[in-house]
């Protein structure tokens, strides 16, 4: 509510803000709140596109689809997807081409398409490296993991997962760490070691009370609670 109100005051201030009307989208998006994000989008775009803001106008057509997934609308989603993708092609801008391959290898495994999964996280993989983007690294390696944690790899599922873990650490990226260490702790019980996936399950408990992230914490404790009861067994 403080970055709405924060933002909602940047764009009463100068309304040519299209960056922060993105980000005021974004953060209705992040609540489950889509229509009103989708109000914020739409006008954005037409801004963005009458001034000829290209990379604005990838940006919000890249937010639509990001909704459309979230809506479970596969087509529509990779269908502005890969129009945000052609805008940053014809501008040349790397980053926002890694991401949207990235935003496109996810809307695949979404759909259960895993091998085109794979084929864009690789892709972006080697872009973000390209430009040097750690954080995108990791989150194209994770994605990767993901992938193979799905395809019941889980060797090589754990390896990719180490990879971003370690990036996410020397980034100071907490949250998206947890979610790494969360992950490797469900490998590990997958694989029947339990006592690895416990150090690994207590350590993202310990950093979610940390941010208090309440939603992830709940998880980790199921976690937990079901390794305990492996153990006991």
């Amino acid at each position: 509510e403080i970055s709405q109100g924060i933002l909602n005051k940047a764009i009463e201030l100068d309304d040519k803000l299209i960056t922060a009307k993105i980000l005021l989208g974004f953060t209705y998006s992040r609540i489950s709140n889509y229509d009103k994000a989708m109000e914020i989008y739409l006008p954005a775009l037409k801004q963005a596109e009458n001034i000829q803001d290209r990379k604005s106008e990838a940006r919000c057509i890249g937010s639509i689809g990001a909704i459309y997934l979230a809506k479970g609308n596969h087509d529509k989603s990779l269908d502005y997807t890969f129009r945000s993708m052609q805008i940053h092609e014809e501008i040349n801008n790397k980053l926002g081409i890694g991401n949207s391959l990235a935003n496109i290898g996810i809307i695949y495994f979404d759909k259960g398409d895993n091998d085109r999964a794979l084929d864009y996280y690789n892709r972006s993989l080697e872009i973000r490296k390209n430009i040097g983007y750690k954080l995108g690294i990791a989150h194209s390696l994770s994605g990767i993991s993901t992938v193979y944690s799905e395809q019941g790899d889980l060797d090589k599922s754990k390896d990719y997962c180490i990879r971003a873990l370690k990036i996410r650490k020397e980034m100071g990226a907490k949250s998206a760490a947890g979610t790494s260490y969360s992950n490797l702790g469900a490998m590990f019980w997958f694989t029947g070691d339990y006592e690895k996936a416990l150090d690994y399950l207590f350590i993202a408990l310990q950093i979610d009370e940390e941010l208090d992230n309440k939603s992830h914490m709940a998880l980790v404790l199921i976690n937990i609670a079901n390794t305990f009861a492996n153990i006991e067994e």
